[in-house]
């Protein structure tokens, strides 16, 4: 039901070409490539590589340099122009992969953090987030991409990207273009800790299912690994049984399976295929 991989090359792979066939001898299932600084990969480099993505599930993280809320337009139309042009690159998997794997997977998603409160109004942030964020839509939708977009729930308390905030994005805007991609680590880091056992995940699932419905439940995608935060959050990520990192991932695999969820999980860990087979092995095993 859940579908688990890395997020970016695994350590034990050298390049995007071979990561894929190491990622099926480990028996993970998924892979989010990571566009960090630009989006690198070329058009046709990505149909070359559609052929040798059978049997995983793949998604994208657009560049880390987004800010749909930016006070320059300029940086507003950069931010749009990257997420889109990872569209396009990821439509190009989307239309290539093998009938099977359409069967397999759902739209590709863009995954992305949205932007930040820049110290102003939470409110007028949404709202000027929501705008640049249905222009891109429409953009999309226009150049035909067939992937959904992703935005992610954040792990620092200066950035957009609460549940409620996704959630009400996902719902204005038509859960067919947008659904949030649900990092728990994040969500752990920004709460101070607090979210952090099975009833307050659990009460995440809940929302999710209670606000947009099986349509998120049963197409979610996750981000998960060890993680510290300070008092504004998020500070740094770490593998999942670091002593530095208290991220109770036992009690949120419980969740996902007593819930019935589907979807992908992506780990983020430095210690990537590792802690996505530590993941995968508890999932399995419950």
């Amino acid at each position: 039901m859940i579908k688990f991989g890395t997020a970016g090359i695994p350590i034990g792979a050298t390049t995007t070409e071979n990561s894929f066939e190491y990622l099926k001898k480990l028996n993970l299932d998924a892979m989010e490539l990571e566009f960090v600084r630009s989006v690198h990969l070329k058009v046709e480099k990505a149909k070359y590589l559609s052929k040798l993505t059978e049997d995983i599930s793949l998604s994208a993280h657009a560049p880390y340099y987004i800010n749909l809320n930016a006070k320059e337009e300029e940086k507003v139309n950069s931010s749009i122009v990257r997420i889109l042009k990872s569209c396009e690159v990821m439509d190009v998997f989307a239309k290539n992969i093998t009938s099977k794997n359409k069967k397999m997977d759902s739209k590709i998603g863009i995954v992305y953090h949205p932007g930040f409160y820049l110290k102003q109004d939470k409110n007028e942030v949404y709202q000027k987030i929501k705008e640049n964020t249905k222009r891109i839509i429409e953009l999309k939708n226009k150049m035909d991409y067939d992937v959904i977009l992703r935005p992610e729930t954040t792990g620092k308390i200066t950035q957009f990207g609460t549940v409620e905030e996704l959630v009400n994005l996902s719902n204005e805007l038509g859960n067919e273009n947008i659904l949030p991609c649900i990092d728990f680590s994040h969500i752990y880091a920004r709460s101070l800790g607090k979210i952090n056992n099975y009833d307050e995940f659990y009460k995440i699932i809940e929302y999710l299912d209670a606000n947009i419905g099986k349509k998120c439940i049963k197409n979610m995608h996750m981000h998960v690994s060890g993680i510290d935060f300070g008092n504004s959050g998020e500070k740094k990520h770490y593998p999942l049984d670091n002593s530095s990192s208290k991220f109770n991932y036992k009690d949120l695999i419980k969740v996902l399976k007593d819930f019935e969820v589907s979807g992908t999980i992506i780990c983020e860990s430095p210690c990537l295929e590792h802690d996505a087979l530590i993941l995968k092995n508890y999932y399995e095993n419950l």
